[in-house]
Formats: C-alpha cells, structure tokens, sequence
C-alpha cells in the first residue's frame, strides 16, 4: 500500500524496509553496544526483534510494531544523555557517548518517520 499523506510525497514501503535492512546490517554492532551501556546489562532485546523483520515484506501491522521498537529505542537513547556512562566492555568514552547516541536516534527517527509515511500510520 503506497499512502500519499498531505504534503508529503508518497514513500514506497519496499524502499523503506530495504532501508531499514541496510541499516540494520550496517550499525547492528554500534547501536547494539549503545544500548547495552545505556542498559548496563549484556543483552539487547529490541535488535534481535528488528531483525526478525528484516528479511519478510512488512505487513501495516509488522510496521506498527517495528516504530514501536524504533520509538522505545530513540526514547531510550534520548533519555540517557548527559548521563555518566555504565561502565561495560567495549563501552563508549565521553564525549563520544552522547554523540552516538545523538545519531543513533537521529537514524532512528528518520526509519520511523518513513516507515509511518509508507504505511500510513500515525
């Protein structure tokens, strides 16, 4: 389903998930170990969710679920910066940290964004 929101291009799911595949493939190791320090614990849920999805066409419902993930992601990120980093292996050192977390969310945010416009969510 191709939706034309008002003032907005319409956006080709198909495109979106390649996107989204492409991204996942790419940062997986980064945003995996982002949020593990942000967590302070050794395992992160959402990524291995995300993947699930990665290799299927979306259905409006699999979107539905994947900004929810996308969103409890960028909120998670947002919400830890400024504060002082848990200390894990392979961990990010300040100032690095808040900018990972700045452009993690910001990629984030724009796979969100595409996929609501391409399913024509809310």
């Amino acid at each position: 389903m191709n939706t034309v929101i008002p003032g907005f291009h319409s956006i080709d799911p198909k495109a979106v998930q390649d996107r989204l595949r492409r991204h996942l493939s790419k940062e997986r190791v980064s945003l995996e170990e982002l949020l593990r320090q942000v967590r302070g614990i050794p395992e992160v849920g959402e990524w291995h969710m995300l993947n699930d999805f990665a290799p299927k066409r979306l259905s409006r419902a699999d979107a539905e679920e994947v900004v929810a993930r996308l969103r409890a992601c960028t909120d998670e990120l947002l919400g830890a910066l400024g504060t002082p980093a848990n200390n894990i292996d392979r961990a990010y050192k300040a100032p690095e940290l808040d900018a990972a977390m700045r452009w993690h969310a910001a990629q984030l945010t724009d796979l969100e964004r595409d996929l609501k416009r391409a399913f024509g969510l809310s």
